[in-house]
């Protein structure tokens, strides 16, 4: 039995450490994108 619930935490806290990884990349992706349309607009 223990085994299987300490195997289940391991991938829950994956799961977690995933979706945490995978918000962080949006936010990073994002203010990527705010920068290159804030640098097209000063280009004009």
């Amino acid at each position: 039995m223990k085994p299987n619930l300490n195997k289940e935490k391991a991938i829950k806290n994956l799961d977690a450490i995933n979706s945490d990884e995978e918000k962080v990349l949006l936010k990073v992706n994002r203010q990527k994108g705010n920068q290159k349309k804030s640098s097209k607009t000063k280009d004009w």
